[in-house]
């Protein structure tokens, strides 16, 4: 019969520094990801009155202006009743609505949260033109920021070695 004892050290998890790296890669990615759904949401809406289009750039500016915010309407501002209001890109910017929490240590809860606030071409119902209805171009935009979130968080965990003692 074997019989033997082994002794190991006491391992001891530094819980704080975890929390810390963690929240700093999740929110990196979380960022990141935003950006990936704003690049495709951006290919698919329409420049007309600029209304549409305004309403992605605060966003756009938070996450460090992505390409395509800058541009020139193609049509004059013209009164709407849809909107309630001169469709143009002022009446965007003013409409939209988005709020990022990219750090939450502790509660790990992060959000990414937009609002367009109009209706024009965000709802398919309302939208008449030739580009992807917004609806639409929001459901392709949010499968490729899903994709790009698991794939790079997936590379980016680090491992526990450091976080032990």
């Amino acid at each position: 019969m074997l019989n033997f004892q082994l002794s190991l050290p006491d391992l001891v998890f530094d819980k704080p520094k975890f929390t810390k790296t963690m929240d700093k890669i999740i929110g990196q990615v979380l960022r990141e990801s935003t950006r990936e759904w704003l690049r495709v949401l951006l290919s698919h809406v329409p420049v007309e009155t600029g209304m549409a289009r305004a309403t992605l750039i605060p966003i756009g500016q938070y996450l460090n202006n992505v390409g395509g915010l800058l541009f020139t309407p193609t049509r004059k501002p013209y009164y709407s009743n849809l909107e309630g209001g001169i469709q143009d890109i002022g009446l965007g910017l003013e409409r939209q609505e988005f709020k990022i929490v990219d750090t939450a240590i502790g509660s790990w809860k992060y959000t990414v949260f937009w609002d367009s606030g109009t209706h024009h071409y965000w709802e398919n119902e309302f939208y008449r033109g030739d580009a992807l209805p917004g609806e639409a171009a929001e459901i392709e935009a949010e499968g490729v920021f899903f994709l790009y979130f698991f794939q790079t968080i997936d590379r980016r965990l680090p491992p526990l070695g450091p976080f032990l003692s």
